[in-house]
């Protein structure tokens, strides 16, 4: 046991991906799996992503629509329960629900911008918080977020209601809360009442954390001001149906190591050895087919920790008791832990996936079995689709685990230098992996593809755009065996990278030839094409009915091809699998010198570069400048972060674009 020390275990965030039961007008209801995962990543891109969106009555429509086509994909006797429970605040007849408008009213003028974005930040979590219908058990917080708001009374009148409702008096007096008979009592002004009322947005606060550590958010890390966005994964869930939420879910799990170095681990005993497990879902998953069954205390003090798997639980248990340790010996964050890795294989309809049964009777602290496995013959297939990934995985973050293991120890979570790497790897897709999942899914099924079209329509057009449909057509054969390995996809970061023009043959719908129109169709198509490509068709088409023969960085002409065309490579500024958006706005023209460049020079060298783009690009406008554009569409905290990194942009940069929203 030289390797077991204390705080090394497997850990994410202390909670589960939500509570089995949900109290709707006093009456529980059974919640599925990954329904909380789903409401809650669409209510977070439609009032934290998009600016303006609640502003008007066609998004609440769209979610409506988001959450009635999740509704239908669910098995029949599930649905009744998954239309109360998506729609415990009705955001379809709004009956004692009060929409955005009515709550936000932006009546108070604030000092500088950076207390206005706050202000409004705060509006945003507390009405996140109050569609979710979670949170408010009791005394303030209930008030807030049940009487009042249900009562329709805005953002900016809750203070005043809060001070001067004298029912309330005592409360704040038992809790030593001042009680301020001034001017400023009645509004936001106050630091105690902004503390009472965000106190009331704990609940979004902590789930941020655990999807962050999962991949699906993302949290900016180069500005002081608070910025979360959802990633290419998160946002793959938006339009999932329930079966596809649970396979991208099984492809992040996989994709988990066992400490995610966006965490920081404190007690730690100093110069300790510490260990990162690669592949922690393989080996719990190991570990249930060696031994048909998993208690909490295996996990808690055996499969957790670095430590042979053979060895008796309870010898292991008692060398960790004698740690001085207190979370060591807690069982109840192991069993939170646990219980997310087992997530979606334990009660999916999905036969080739539900291969565990969960003993949700036996006491926590019990020794007996709590999981148990159902098809060994299965779990057997599925261990070894992972096993398939295992190797590419550790080849890509192995080099890294020295710079991770410094962050978890020693709390250096900002910086993001050493941790894009990981950002890289966990917050994009592996379509390959992706693509295997959903063989797997598909079953002994001999028209697997066809399968896959019908049963994951979202999963598939994600899958012909990355490989095509001939290829899938040949990978449905069992011809292809080659043409698709890990090694080619996981860690490439520019592979959604175009380096050639010939890969778009297609026309757009119209020419372009002003700068305003190319602006336009591009915002109004983004996220709305088949393709994550799609959009260097527009700059391609803009570029060529204007005769566009230098390179927008280096500004000197290319070559003319035989069809007369200049020749130019379409380059994503900021590269798609770091949430860079498939807009003219981060597209450029480029030779191939400079574009070569982008991708495999030094950090000088690369520096010039972007100093070049923004002088010579002949859409004449700047990195800064695109991307407040940009954000005021869509936020992509890891795009800006990227480009702060890359010293495509400064700091100061980097809070001007985010300010910029809220003018």
């Amino acid at each position: 046991m030289k390797m077991l020390n204390p705080g090394n275990y497997f850990l994410t965030k202390s909670m589960e991906w939500t509570t089995k039961k949900h109290k709707i007008d006093g009456e529980y209801i059974e919640v599925g799996v990954y329904w909380y995962l789903k409401k809650f990543l669409t209510f977070y891109h439609y009032i934290f992503d998009l600016k303006q969106s609640l502003s008007n009555d066609s998004t609440y429509r769209e979610i409506t629509r988001i959450f009635d086509d999740y509704i239908k994909s669910l098995p029949k006797d599930l649905q009744n329960d998954a239309k109360k429970y998506f729609y415990a605040k009705n955001i379809k007849t709004f009956h004692n629900v009060i929409k955005w408008n009515e709550f936000y009213r932006n009546e108070i003028a604030f000092e500088n911008e950076k207390e206005n974005y706050n202000h409004k930040l705060l509006a945003q979590k507390l009405y996140m918080v109050y569609l979710l219908d979670i949170g408010g058990q009791g005394g303030l917080k209930k008030f807030i977020l049940k009487d009042l708001m249900n009562a329709k009374v805005s953002f900016e009148k809750l203070p005043v209601h809060i001070y001067e409702t004298n029912s309330y008096d005592q409360f704040f007096k038992e809790h030593d809360i001042e009680l301020m008979r001034n001017s400023d009592r009645s509004n936001y002004k106050n630091s105690k009442i902004r503390q009472q009322v965000n106190d009331a947005t704990a609940p979004l606060r902590n789930i941020r954390q655990l999807l962050s550590h999962f991949g699906l958010l993302y949290e900016s890390n180069m500005t002081s001001l608070e910025n979360f966005s959802l990633t290419v994964i998160g946002k793959s869930i938006l339009e999932a149906n329930y079966l596809e939420t649970a396979l991208i879910m099984e492809h992040q799990k996989i994709k988990m190591i066992s400490q995610p170095p966006v965490i920081t681990i404190s007690d730690l005993q100093e110069d300790a050895p510490f260990f990162i497990e690669l592949n922690p879902y393989l080996k719990i998953l190991k570990y249930l087919y060696n031994n048909q069954s998993i208690t909490y205390k295996d996990y808690q003090y055996k499969i957790s920790r670095h430590v042979s798997q053979t060895l008796p639980t309870s010898e292991v248990e008692e060398h960790v008791k004698n740690f001085d340790r207190k979370a060591d010996n807690t069982t109840e964050d192991f069993n939170k832990e646990i219980k997310k890795y087992m997530y979606g294989i334990t009660s999916v309809n999905l036969p080739e996936l539900n291969v565990v049964s969960h003993n949700s009777r036996n006491s926590s602290s019990s020794s007996t079995a709590s999981f148990t496995l159902n098809s060994k013959q299965q779990l057997e297939q599925y261990i070894n689709l992972i096993k398939r990934y295992k190797v590419p995985k550790e080849k890509l973050i192995r080099k890294q685990v020295r710079n991770y293991k410094n962050i978890i120890v020693n709390g250096k979570r900002r910086d993001f230098q050493k941790l894009s790497s990981w950002y890289s790897h966990i917050t994009s897709i592996n379509y390959t992996l992706l693509l295997d999942l959903s063989m797997f899914s598909a079953g002994s099924d001999l028209e697997k593809i066809k399968k896959i079209k019908i049963e994951l329509p979202n999963i598939y057009k994600m899958l012909v755009d990355e490989f095509g449909t001939a290829l899938l057509k040949e990978v449905n054969e069992g011809k292809n065996k080659t043409d698709i390995n890990y090694s080619q996809v996981i860690g490439n970061l520019y592979r959604d990278d175009i380096t050639t023009d010939n890969i778009v043959k297609q026309k757009t719908e119209t020419s372009i030839m002003e700068k305003s129109k190319l602006l336009n169709i591009s915002d109004d198509k983004l996220n709305k094409l088949n393709s994550k490509r799609g959009h260097i068709l527009y700059i391609k088409d803009y570029y060529s009915n204007n005769n566009v023969k230098t390179c927008d960085c280096c500004g000197e002409e290319t070559f003319q091809k035989n069809s007369g065309e200049w020749y130019l490579e379409y380059h994503h500024l900021v590269p798609i699998s770091r949430s860079g958006q498939d807009h003219v706005l981060n597209l450029y023209g480029i030779c191939p010198n400079c574009h070569t460049g982008f991708h495999l020079a030094k950090e000088d060298y690369k520096s010039n570069l972007y100093t070049k783009i923004d002088e010579n690009n002949y859409l004449n406008i700047s990195i800064v400048d695109r991307y407040k554009h940009l954000v005021n569409i869509e936020m992509q905290a890891l795009a800006l972060d990227f480009l702060v990194t890359e010293k495509a942009i400064t700091e100061e940069d980097h809070e001007d674009i985010i300010l910029s929203r809220i003018v």
